[in-house]
């Protein structure tokens, strides 16, 4: 198990400021395996939560202040999806070494940390420090991690699957369907149905990339739908 004084110091030369509560982070760094195991009444799992709300407030005020003269709503809204889509997340902690730094326990230890437990701690991260140190390092410590992902290389890390999920969700109850085969050259043939509409396809030797490739068709139409509804 790590001790405070390192945990201190990652936090310290993370922040380029002091904690002030340590309690917070080795909470938001705490797997619920590891609780589980040392019979502790916490996990990373609330502060997630709060974090999840923290993240989206200043990704929206970030994108509201640098395009809101510039963009219209619906690139805004796709630039949000973009940074706080899990797969950013993820790769935003695996920068800082999130990950050499969880409390897990030993079966997740055997296991390979997925990136769904690395986005989860990193929202659990931002509400520890808004908790304990404010907006103010919060900004700061998201312009070092996530901001620097709203440039045009980002578009190689797009998680269309996350951003087709993430906009539906507001819209109601949506029925998003993943209709796979294989073909004759091995490849597979994704299409996706929306409400039982069809609305892209894709085709890859592997299946999750079929999916992605159906994802990015069917967010490309949407996007020139939701541009001529806008007329």
């Amino acid at each position: 198990m790590e001790t405070n004084s390192n945990l201190t110091q990652w936090v310290s030369n993370l922040l380029k400021c002091r904690p002030r509560k340590i309690n917070y982070y080795i909470q938001a760094l705490t797997h619920m395996s590891y609780s589980n195991e040392h019979f502790l009444s916490y996990s990373y799992e609330n502060l997630e939560f709060l974090g999840d709300s923290v993240l989206n407030f200043l990704v929206c005020e970030y994108l509201y202040k640098k395009y809101y003269r510039k963009q219209h709503e619906g690139f805004l809204t796709q630039q949000k999806i973009k940074l706080v889509q899990g797969k950013t997340l993820a790769l935003a902690a695996k920068k800082i070494n999130l990950d050499k730094h969880l409390l897990l326990g030993k079966g997740a230890i055997k296991e390979r940390i997925s990136d769904k437990i690395l986005e989860d701690a990193f929202e659990a991260l931002m509400a520890a420090i808004y908790l304990d140190l404010g907006l103010k390092v919060c900004r700061d410590f998201l312009s070092k991690t996530i901001f620097i992902y709203d440039k045009k290389q980002f578009s190689q890390i797009i998680d269309y699957k996350s951003m087709i999920q993430h906009a539906l969700s507001g819209n109601g109850s949506k029925n998003i369907v993943y209709l796979s085969q294989q073909k004759e050259n091995r490849k597979y043939l994704v299409k996706l149905y929306i409400n039982g509409c069809y609305f892209g396809s894709g085709c890859a030797s592997k299946k999750k990339e079929a999916e992605q490739l159906a994802a990015k068709q069917s967010w490309q139409k949407m996007s020139i739908q939701h541009k001529y509804a806008k007329k």
